[in-house]
């Protein structure tokens, strides 16, 4: 099983080669790591640059955040491969994270993509608790609304990958949601999904997370709804999918679409 393993770096010299090593020790798999530097200022050239004989490929890109850079990365990796992965730069994977993931997508003929839960870790990476007790929801409403299954997660087949490299979303979108969020998306939207409730991946918090698990204010949730910032973000979304995958999507996903749409 040959898996390409995306992982879009950003000042992230204090944990990346703790990150590296896990990934490039993955067990019963073949692992090729492709690297985007999304214009780092500290010493993560340095540190990747050291890993240049160990099957990684490293380009170096102006500052676009997180969700255009990976999209960047994914238009550049070649459709050669069985499975992808995202990966994140500051957490540590269990060694056979993929190999889990890899025997779960049995079927290649339809798009589908693997996510797990994780294991929550302070930044020393010390275990805290499991991120969910009980498995979120993964349906296409759900992850319009709020997507809970992080990108880091994610495994999927290369019929995913070939049909979201046909149809990106624009740069616009990607600046108000993230890369992860559209790809589960279009899986959900077309394909399948499976989520394994059992944590492969040891999700690191720190004061310089992108994206973490926040505990978000009910005072500032309900101010967002009256200024109804909210309708536009998931209206924006749907207008996306509609106009590139619409004719793909199921009647019932294609309706929560249009749904979403009409809000605004």
């Amino acid at each position: 099983m040959r898996v390409a393993v995306l992982l879009s770096t950003y000042n992230g010299e204090r944990y990346l080669k703790e990150q590296i090593d896990s990934i490039l020790g993955q067990v019963g798999v073949d692992v090729t790591l492709f690297v985007r530097d999304d214009g780092s200022s500290d010493k993560t050239i340095e540190i990747l640059k050291e890993y240049e004989n160990e099957g990684i490929y490293v380009s170096q890109g102006e500052n676009k955040g997180p969700s255009n850079s990976f999209m960047d990365l994914m238009l550049s990796v070649p459709e050669e491969y069985d499975y992808y992965a995202f990966a994140d730069q500051d957490d540590v994977w269990d060694l056979d994270k993929l190999e889990i993931a890899c025997l779960a997508l049995t079927e290649q003929d339809i798009p589908m993509l693997y996510a797990s839960n994780q294991m929550i870790t302070d930044s020393e990476n010390r275990d805290i608790k499991r991120r969910y007790d009980v498995a979120p929801p993964y349906d296409l409403l759900n992850i319009i609304d709020k997507n809970y299954l992080s990108g880091c997660t994610f495994v999927f087949n290369k019929s995913l990958m070939k049909l979201v490299k046909s149809k990106t979303p624009s740069g616009e979108l990607l600046r108000s949601r993230m890369h992860d969020t559209w790809i589960i998306a279009v899986a959900a939207g077309v394909g399948r999904l499976i989520y394994d409730d059992i944590p492969h991946i040891h999700y690191r918090q720190h004061d310089a997370n992108v994206v973490g698990v926040r505990d978000e204010s009910s005072s500032k949730k309900i101010k967002q709804k009256i200024q109804g910032n909210h309708i536009n973000y998931h209206a924006a979304f749907a207008d996306e999918l509609l106009t590139q995958y619409g004719d793909e999507l199921t009647v019932n996903n294609k309706r929560i679409a249009e749904l979403y749409s009409n809000t605004k």
